[in-house]
């Protein structure tokens, strides 16, 4: 922080704000701190007269103070503490519950629970009071608008020169104390929750509070992931995704945005499916190119901080579409990044690097791995296992529809296949964490960690689904032979006869642990699987193959 700046410490309640509070005040004398906890206009105007020559404003601020005590923006720089919501939201109305002085004693003493209070929205400060404060979000009624989280993830990058959690509050003052030269010994525990009343709480009262601080949570999750910040990734750094109009690139785009990332730039060659993941996303620069050709596309690789590397040939009828899509699109896309100086690719493999099956797709993302290893730039590279999930085409997606339609389901042989699917959902987040962290040249194998046989696959499906489809078992010879007729008739088979053998193979892979790799905890394979077809706003979007 620069030591010019005058300081702004937001105490959002009940995050060990007034534990920090104290340290503040051990710090700065009474002519260096102004002390805002009154908002009329008599205490605010005798503070704007104090602000000029302070060096700190502190209380219950939020974003925008300096413009009401005449500081200009640039002269500004905040920090404060956050708390996981649930716990704040907890924390507050039992604030309220044991303080006398507090407004809504009274009637929480006369009964009202922790459920009517947040139904009749008695209070902004339990929906999502965080994320509210940081912005400087002034209208009364129920927040839960996304865009507002990313004014919030914004601010904390431009404006605010720390962020701490009252959870690690130790280590977070730490940081203060390295960053402003604070000399504080004594960390006071101030203004405590010693009621236990979190044991008390049932399971609607704790989905009521969810749902009011969905954007809170959000946030914390986000601060949580990054603390400390090292600063490899920046907020608002352009990341650049190829292949980005896929099963994987249109998981991604969700979850990056939702991890508060906006700077994005998304290249495909599918006309279709770019104009779906546009509609979805309006705000994300899109860019219709074919990778394996020259064009204006490597423009956009002019500033990018990552490359997140997806576009690949899964299923086709000849060889030199494999080749054309996973091994020349590589090489001009390795072209650009040179070019361009990106610093960092992750590159999105696949686990047939590690099979025993022999066919163009296995082949060409051998060889397109390869280029990334020896291309010198500096990467990570993820092998991921069958995926399904939202906007899925191909695989368990394009079953689901055609379960629908038929009179009857064909399996082939048993269907005792072992399978290894992976939630996209999932998948994204470890891209996300490998584009955050960096680490250099590391290879992952990514493994589902639930083994299914495809029988079972299917089964869950029509469950999910609620369908009343009959399964039928055919001879795995004459299962191959209708594949190959298929082929004969269709341009881009949904399932080919080579895609029957890999099935078949037999192969078990075995992966990195997500959780302590990642931070990634897997999602239940039918939890996963209700997401995927239950979900009401995406369960309906389906991509052209």
């Amino acid at each position: 922080m620069n030591q010019d700046e005058k300081l702004f410490f937001i105490h959002l309640p009940k995050t060990a704000g007034t534990s920090l509070r104290a340290i503040v005040e051990q710090e700065y004398s009474e002519d260096e701190r102004v002390f805002i906890y009154d908002l009329s206009p008599e205490a605010l105007e005798i503070a704007k007269q104090k602000a000029q020559h302070a060096k700190i404003i502190y209380g219950h601020i939020t974003f925008w103070i300096h413009n009401t005590l005449g500081i200009a923006h640039e002269q500004t720089r905040y920090f404060t503490l956050l708390r996981d919501p649930i716990e704040r939201v907890i924390s507050l109305y039992s604030h309220y519950a044991r303080h006398p002085d507090t407004p809504y004693h009274t009637m929480i003493q006369q009964g009202m629970s922790l459920y009517a209070f947040l139904e009749k929205q008695i209070t902004f400060e339990t929906n999502n009071h965080m994320t509210r404060t940081i912005v400087g979000y002034q209208e009364m009624g129920f927040l839960d608008n996304p865009h507002v989280l990313n004014l919030a993830i914004k601010r904390l990058h431009n404006r605010f020169g720390f962020v701490g959690l009252s959870d690690r509050f130790e280590e977070s003052i730490q940081i203060l104390k390295e960053k402003l030269g604070w000399h504080s010994t004594i960390l006071p525990i101030l203004n405590t929750d010693e009621t236990g009343i979190a044991q008390q709480i049932d399971a609607k009262t704790r989905q009521l509070i969810e749902k009011h601080n969905r954007l809170d949570k959000l946030l914390y999750d986000y601060v949580k992931r990054h603390f400390p910040h090292k600063g490899i990734m920046k907020f608002g750094d352009k990341i650049v995704v190829t292949g980005a109009a896929g099963l994987v690139g249109q998981n991604l785009i969700v979850q990056l945005k939702e991890m508060g990332y906006y700077n994005i730039v998304a290249i495909d060659k599918h006309e279709y499916n770019l104009s779906i993941l546009k509609q979805l996303h309006p705000e994300v620069e899109t860019v219709l190119a074919d990778l394996a050709e020259e064009g204006t596309w490597t423009e956009h690789f002019a500033e990018a901080a990552c490359l997140l590397m997806l576009q690949a040939q899964i299923t086709g009828k000849n060889t030199e579409l494999f080749v054309r899509n996973n091994i020349t699109s590589t090489e001009k896309v390795l072209n650009a990044v040179r070019q361009h100086k990106v610093p960092y690719i992750v590159h999105i493999s696949s686990s047939v690097v590690n099979s025993v099956a022999h066919d163009d797709y296995t082949e060409t993302k051998k060889a397109q791995e390869k280029l990334v290893v020896e291309s010198g730039i500096p990467h990570s590279i993820l092998r991921p296992t069958l995926m399904f999930g939202w906007f899925d085409p191909k695989h368990l997606g394009w079953l689901s529809r055609f379960m629908e339609k038929v009179p009857a389901f064909p399996i082939p042989g048993d269907g005792r296949y072992m399978r290894q699917p992976l939630y996209n959902k999932d998948f994204c987040k470890m891209i996300i964490d490998c584009m955050e962290k960096q680490p250099q040249g590391t290879i992952y194998d990514v493994v589902g960690n639930q083994n299914i046989d495809y029988v079972d696959i299917i089964k869950t499906i029509k469950q999910v689904k609620e369908l009343k489809t009959p399964i039928v078992h055919i001879p795995y010879s004459l299962f191959y032979i209708l594949l190959k007729v298929y082929a004969l008739f269709s341009s881009k088979p949904p399932f080919t006869a080579d895609q029957l053998k890999a099935l078949t193979a037999g192969d078990c892979f075995t992966g990195v642990n997500t959780e302590a790799t990642f931070g990634v905890k897997q999602t239940p394979f039918y939890q996963a699987m209700q997401e995927t077809f239950c979900d009401p706003r995406y369960k309906d979007v389906v991509l052209k193959r």
